[in-house]
């Protein structure tokens, strides 16, 4: 079921708003890449989340996030995300970093995710603002996403280039499996090599699971473990997607 919004003027301030709050860049949850669809237009997705809690050797964080997503037009939408780091039990506690980030997707091919025949291809591509507060510069970051849907299995490819804060370049490339989408829960999986110039490399694995509880409603819950370079880590996250028309 839908739910009719007025004012467009309102939701748009509620999401500038949420730029300084806490929150972690992510285009579908529960993963750290996306997929090759977008919201319908004059649609709305929130994804509140993922409420991600991450251990290493040396520390422990808390990373809570959000994405707003505006369908544009039947190719387009716009991305708000922003993401935030809390350090959790230390001298550090009250310091925090929010990154927001401002972006657009398009569709190149409508496919399989659109109900239409064959693969489904976007460029996304946007402008990654400063720290908040404020620390570095801007950075900017250009992704081609690939998904192709078939009744028991989903595939979505994503391959990135990026332009740190900092100005270093940055490349990401990584797979995420679904299982059926007739299934009211499906199990999910996401895999990535990350390399950052001058030569940290982040290798990641996560395994989960997303409860489709209507249509336009859905939980998801999932654990991702990774290496930075040196630095294990272990991530629980959970999180939500809520879409309406206005």
């Amino acid at each position: 079921m839908t739910r009719s919004i007025p004012k467009l003027s309102v939701l748009l301030a509620l999401a500038a708003s949420l730029m300084l709050a806490p929150s972690r860049a992510s285009a579908y949850r529960p993963f750290d890449q996306t997929d090759a669809d977008i919201a319908a237009p004059r649609e709305i997705e929130l994804e509140i989340g993922p409420l991600a809690v991450v251990r290493t050797r040396q520390s422990t964080q808390l990373t809570p996030g959000f994405v707003f997503n505006l369908g544009l037009s039947r190719r387009l939408e716009l991305v708000v995300e922003d993401e935030a780091v809390i350090p959790v039990g230390s001298q550090e506690t009250a310091r925090w970093e929010s990154a927001p980030g401002l972006l657009l997707k398009g569709l190149v091919r409508r496919g399989s995710l659109q109900d239409e025949a064959g693969p489904s291809l976007a460029l996304e591509a946007g402008v990654l603002t400063p720290f908040l507060p404020l620390q570095e510069g801007f950075g900017a970051s250009l992704a081609f996403i690939a998904s192709e849907q078939w009744p028991a299995l989903t595939i979505h490819a994503n391959a990135e280039a990026v332009l740190t804060r900092d100005h270093h370049a940055d490349g990401v490339g990584g797979v995420i499996v679904e299982g059926p989408h007739g299934w009211s829960v499906r199990p999910v999986a996401e895999t990535f090599v990350e390399h950052e110039s001058p030569g940290l490399t982040v290798l990641s694995g996560l395994a989960g699971a997303i409860w489709q509880i209507r249509d336009g409603l859905s939980v998801d819950a999932a654990a991702r473990a990774a290496r930075e370079g040196s630095i294990g880590l272990f991530e629980v996250r959970a999180g939500m997607t809520w879409a309406f028309a206005l």
